[in-house]
This record gives structure tokens, C-alpha cells and sequence, in this order.
């Protein structure tokens, strides 16, 4: 019986204090960038002779998805070279499959198309074998067109003004294929009120593709026959020894001409042909 007055007392305080009341909910919503999948799409192109023989795209597992075929048209027709975006948007249509496609305007070429199309080099020398190489390229399309680099910078400077964590990925195209949302409830008092809070956070999946250009100029062999003539200037000079130095360094220039490169024949660019390239010079038959 000595706690009554004490109980008493806290539940006339209880009475006494004022109730908190409602306030408007408050809403938040976050949007993040989830890849769930990269592929790659390979943009081939044969020279012969300096004119253009076989332009194909090929890719064996880039998603047949209306976003990621429409995002990758986007990026293509950006190029200075359209020839490729035609060849897409020619035959989009006709993509069925979940994953990957052959496409070139030769039927026959696309029907024989598998992963060693990833480098021209091997579609060159397949189909020419009795060409020489004369320079090639195999590398990401951002690097090598402004177009493209434009159109996927313009791109990604969307995605940075539209979601708030975007995912950490360059010279690609980022294509959002699905989307799925997550809430979180809790509530704070404040001034009195009792505030209610949703935390939504937006997850976009995506897949992220890369474009690779792969080029082959092929010639007749007559046209450059030289040995150490890799810059195709007609003579052998410190410059070809420069060039190779590059070539084996990783620093290639496009115009390389490889078949002139191997002096020795061994079927490799190494020192050995540079001391090779050096001898031809030291020794005066550096001219055809």
C-alpha cells in the first residue's frame, strides 16, 4: 500500500504530459547501378589493297535485350564509319537468340563466324592468305573514335545527373535490363510529432558492354616488300628501328607494317629483329 501514491503520481504525470501527434510521412529514394553482366561486341573490318572488303560485328555473348541492342545502335551510328550501325539496325530485327549474333552482309560469312572472329587478323589471313599484313588494330572503340567516345561520355554524364550511385565502370555502354526496389520503415518524434520515414532504394541491373575494334589492311606482296621498310616510307632507316622498339613495347603505330618486321623469318618481333633492322642499315641495303 506505501507505492499507491507513488504509482499515483506517475500516472496523473502521464495524464498530465501532451500526446504526440502525427505529421506527414517523409519519403526518400535512392537509385543504384548493379551490373550483373559484361559482354563484349567485336566491330571487324578486312582491307585489301587499301579498299574495304568485309565489315561484320560478332559477339557471343552480349544479351539480345531491346535496351542493350538499342543503347549499342546508339553508340554505333555515333561512329565516323556508319556502315556498322547499318549493318545492325539491318538486321535487328531477325535477333531471336538470348545471347550473341554473327552479323555481316555476306550470308556466308556470318554463317561461318565464331569466337577467332574476335581478332580480324584471323579473318584477313583466312580469307586473303595470300596477302601481307600491313597494319592492324585491336582495340576498344572508345580509344580509337571520337563519335563513339562521344556518344558513351554523353552516355555516362546521364547516368552520373540520374542515379545516385552509379557503378564503377569505363568506356563501356551501360544498358539497364531490369529493376527491383527495397523499403525501409522507421520513425523519429520531433518537435512533438511523431515523423514517419520510407527509405526506398531503387537497384537498376544492368550489363555493361564493351565495343572492340579489330582491323586488318592487307596488300599484295609486291606492294611493300622491304624487309625493316615498317613505316612504308620505301627505305630502312633509324625511324623503322624506332617503330619496331615501339611495336615490341606495346606502343605499335597503326600503319606498322608487320610483314616487313620479322627480319629473321622466325615468326616473332624481338630485339633480335631491331640488331637485324640495325645490321641492314650498317651495311647500305636499306633501298629496294
Amino acid at each position: 500500500m506505501k507505492r499507491l501514491p507513488t504509482l499515483f503520481a506517475f500516472a496523473t504525470l502521464l495524464c498530465l504530459m501532451p500526446l504526440p501527434i502525427w505529421a506527414e510521412t517523409v519519403t526518400t529514394s535512392t537509385s543504384t547501378e548493379n551490373i550483373t553482366k559484361s559482354s563484349t561486341v567485336y566491330v571487324g573490318e578486312v582491307v585489301v589493297d587499301g579498299e574495304s572488303q568485309i565489315k561484320y560485328l560478332y559477339s557471343s555473348d552480349v544479351s539480345i535485350n531491346n535496351i542493350v541492342m538499342q543503347n549499342l545502335l546508339v553508340g554505333l551510328k555515333g561512329m565516323a564509319d556508319t556502315d556498322f550501325a547499318a549493318l545492325l539496325e539491318g538486321h535487328r530485327s531477325g535477333l531471336t537468340q538470348a545471347k550473341g549474333f554473327a552479323l555481316c552482309d555476306d550470308p556466308e560469312l556470318a554463317a561461318a563466324m565464331d569466337e577467332n572472329w574476335s581478332s580480324a587478323q584471323y579473318v584477313g589471313t583466312l580469307y586473303f592468305p595470300d596477302k601481307s599484313i600491313i597494319s592492324e588494330i585491336n582495340s576498344n572503340l572508345y580509344d580509337i573514335d571520337a563519335g563513339f567516345k562521344a556518344i558513351i561520355d554523353s552516355l555516362t554524364a546521364y547516368r552520373i545527373e540520374t542515379f545516385n550511385n552509379i557503378a564503377d565502370v569505363e568506356k563501356c555502354i551501360v544498358s539497364h535490363v531490369d529493376a527491383h526496389a527495397s523499403s525501409s520503415v522507421y520513425y523519429t518524434v520531433e518537435d512533438g510529432e511523431i515523423v514517419k520515414h520510407i527509405d526506398t532504394n531503387i537497384v537498376y541491373d544492368a550489363e555493361a558492354t564493351t565495343v572492340i575494334y579489330t582491323k586488318i589492311e592487307l596488300a599484295s606482296s609486291s606492294s611493300s616488300s622491304v624487309l625493316g621498310d615498317v613505316d612504308g616510307d620505301g627505305t630502312v632507316s633509324v625511324s623503322d628501328v624506332a617503330w619496331i622498339v615501339n611495336h615490341i613495347l606495346g606502343v605499335s603505330n597503326d600503319d606498322f607494317i608487320i610483314a616487313n618486321a620479322d627480319i629473321n623469318g622466325d615468326g616473332e618481333i624481338d630485339v633480335n629483329d631491331v640488331m637485324a633492322t640495325v645490321g641492314i642499315i650498317l651495311d647500305g641495303d636499306n633501298t629496294p
